[in-house]
């Protein structure tokens, strides 16, 4: 009687650590959201007469971020708007905004801003992004929009 309950117990015990193993040592195991995506432009892509108000069509599926970068130059007293302005905030947030200096400081050189959108619930929104002199009106240099669809 007594091997036998050895026996169970051993048996028991790796089953549940086979299980656990299995699950990730979770017992339930979580959908992980789909990957972010990026996108990316350099001030380059901002430069010629026709390319400096830029719109994009992006789909994400609910959870999902959007990575976007954008070439900045704050020596020129240009910054990108550090919000962007969220069409619907309930189907598209902001979730960061950091400026990335360049590799090898040189004077004059430009860096990176970039933003992190994340897609909450179904639907569309706009997010749009603005680049100029904070202390001129209605003067922008560049401009992004991005038109975002959001699946479930």
């Amino acid at each position: 009687m007594r091997v036998t309950t050895v026996i169970v117990c051993l048996a028991t015990t790796f089953l549940v650590a086979c299980s656990n193993a299995v699950l990730g040592g979770k017992a339930d195991s979580a959908v992980q959201p789909p990957a972010a995506l990026n996108l990316s432009l350099s001030e380059e892509d901002f430069l010629s007469k026709d390319s400096r108000h830029r719109k994009v069509d992006v789909q994400l599926r609910v959870g999902q971020r959007l990575q976007v970068t954008l070439g900045s130059n704050p020596t020129t007293g240009h910054t990108w708007t550090k919000e962007a302005d969220l069409g619907d905030p309930g189907v598209l947030l902001q979730r960061g905004h950091e400026f990335v200096a360049p590799k090898v400081p040189v004077p004059g050189a430009g860096g990176k801003e970039s933003w992190v959108l994340e897609a909450v619930k179904p639907g569309t929104a706009t997010a749009r992004l603005g680049y100029g002199r904070s202390w001129v009106q209605g003067d922008l240099a560049w401009s992004l929009t991005i038109n975002v669809q959001v699946k479930p």
